[in-house]
């Protein structure tokens, strides 16, 4: 199976593929959320505590948001850590989100906060939910973590 890689001209068919392909290629124990699905509950979360927030409020927020959805790979330990992997891709989520300009770099130790971009993520979700979007939860408010030093 080919690897497939998802864009803003993507179509369901195209998701499709690369879900079979991320099931195919991991075990049952290695199987995570994507980090986007991570990062529009950080949004949300952000959201409703008016663009900042604590970690620990933050680790809360996801925890709720995502607890039914997370997969064995989520909930599953690294030997290094000391607690869930989930908690590891929230804080990997951060640093992506940073990156690529969604999240503003930390002012104060321990506080996210929403830049200018994750408002319109969520905005753009929020819209095509209203507008009867029937794939707009899977777009993620085109947010996009990955690098583009890995010529995708």
């Amino acid at each position: 199976m080919e690897d497939v890689y998802l864009d803003e001209h993507s179509t369901i068919a195209d998701l499709e593929r690369h879900l079979c392909w991320m099931l195919w290629y991991t075990t049952e124990d290695q199987k995570m959320l994507p980090l986007e699905t991570y990062a529009m509950a950080i949004l949300e979360c952000l959201y409703t505590q008016q663009g900042a927030a604590a970690l620990s409020d933050i680790y809360l927020y996801v925890e709720g948001r995502l607890g039914e959805m997370m997969l064995t790979g989520d909930r599953n330990r690294l030997p290094a850590e000391r607690g869930p992997r989930w908690k590891n891709r929230v804080r990997q989520c951060k640093r992506l989100m940073i990156e690529k300009g969604y999240l503003k770099p930390s002012r104060v130790q321990g506080t996210w906060e929403m830049a200018a971009l994750g408002y319109l993520a969520l905005t753009d979700v929020l819209i095509n939910i209203r507008a009867g979007c029937d794939d707009c939860h899977l777009n993620f408010g085109g947010i996009d973590l990955r690098s583009k030093s890995n010529g995708h």
